[in-house]
């Protein structure tokens, strides 16, 4: 009962109090793999199991949680059902006083693999509540990106995340045998790379391979002057120095001082000295230095990375985008100028939506002749995040 209860606990934190999946599930000792697969599938398909549930009952959130957990279990994992029902009755008794004991178990005593066929359902609302993403989203990246993309947005989200890794160029490594490779890169088979001493001596680092495509894209050069705006926790500042053999001059700035000690921790773990941290408003940062390359890893929705990030896909809220956008402007038109004449700014964001993207680039080019843009790529999550970039390049 305890593996379960603890999964519970953790649905409720991320729910109710909006903590952060990953770093609870960082912190957890026992029955590691199933808690992880449970939460992360909980939060994943959040939408279908509320629907299933309400079918049967409507009751307080803190009883709907719980039956969102168990349900889960029952049509997703292989274990019998009379320990899932059980258990969970068990957890409601004991944690809410035995009030709901006789209503979790008589929901949970229906719920069968008939639940999952939503056939009768208007296409939309089927595929919304399938892969559990909200309507107003699928109508976004409809209207954006076409019906057949963002079906297959939809689905790819609801795989399991590939964890890639880097290598680090300026060590010697001998990769293990939970480090493989694919098409895209190099990846970590089993468990969290976190905790593999190869990442402990600086080794190999967590980033996924949409986000080192941010670097290459970049090119940076030895000897460079490279600015990265919003840069915390900094894998793409880290991967920059490696990308460039430590050679670049790198600044990396972020909001909050505890962000930017994550970089100053990577710098150490890795063992890179060519980059000066700030803190830093970016939205109204000054400085007497002109770069050869800047690069804004802007704050954005996210919802390129909704695989990796369930938690952001059970709080996503359209309302959100309004702020995000005014705030992705006074960034790019303010760092913009960081650069130098000929130089080149990379815009980047790990979401998909042409109105933090495409629009936001096409309205800064029009606002400022004096750039053009070079090129621009969009990365769907089919076999990795989903990402957004833009070159820049400073005319006069």
């Amino acid at each position: 009962m305890k593996a379960r209860t603890q999964v519970y606990q953790i649905i409720e934190k991320v729910c109710l109090e909006k903590a952060y999946a990953n770093l609870l599930l960082r912190n957890i000792t026992e029955h590691v793999p199933y808690t992880t697969k449970m939460v992360y599938g909980t939060l994943q398909n959040h939408l279908l199991l509320r629907y299933i549930i309400s079918k049967y009952t409507k009751t307080k959130e803190k009883i709907m949680l719980l039956l969102m957990c168990a349900t889960y279990e029952l049509l997703f994992m292989e274990t019998e059902k009379y320990a899932v029902i059980n258990e969970f009755v068990q957890i409601s008794k004991k944690m809410h006083q035995g009030q709901y004991t006789k209503l979790v178990n008589a929901v949970l005593r229906k719920i069968n693999k008939d639940d999952l066929n939503l056939a009768h359902l208007p296409d939309i609302e089927k595929l919304s509540i399938t892969t559990s993403h909200p309507i107003w989203l699928i109508k976004m990246w409809q209207k954006q990106y076409g019906n057949e993309v963002c079906e297959a947005i939809c689905y790819a989200n609801l795989q399991d995340k590939i964890q890639y890794i880097r290598i680090n160029p300026m060590k010697e490594v001998f990769l293990n045998h939970n480090i493989a490779k694919n098409e895209l890169g190099y990846y970590y088979k089993n468990g969290n790379a976190a905790n593999d001493e190869l990442y402990k001596a600086g080794k190999i680092s967590i980033q996924d391979y949409a986000s080192q495509e941010v670097t290459r894209f970049l090119n940076p050069k030895p000897y460079e002057d490279i600015i990265d705006i919003c840069a915390a926790p900094g894998s793409k500042t880290l991967h920059i120095a490696e990308y460039t053999k430590g050679l670049s001059h790198i600044t990396a700035i972020d909001l909050y001082e505890s962000r930017i000690q994550l970089i100053e921790q990577a710098k150490k773990r890795l063992g890179y000295h060519n980059i000066v941290t700030k803190v830093a408003d970016a939205t109204t940062y000054q400085d007497n230095k002109r770069y050869d390359k800047v690069l804004i890893d802007a704050v954005c929705s996210g919802y390129g990375v909704l695989k990796g990030k369930s938690d952001i896909k059970y709080h996503l809220n359209n309302t959100d985008m309004d702020s995000i956008i005014n705030t992705q402007k006074k960034i790019l038109e303010n760092c913009a100028k960081l650069v130098k004449i000929g130089g080149e700014v990379v815009y980047s964001t790990c979401t998909l939506n042409k109105k933090e993207n495409e629009h936001q680039i096409s309205a800064f080019v029009k606002k400022y002749p004096n750039f053009e843009l070079v090129q621009e790529k969009t990365i769907f999550p089919f076999e990795c995040d989903g990402f957004y970039m833009a070159k820049l390049r400073r005319l006069k």
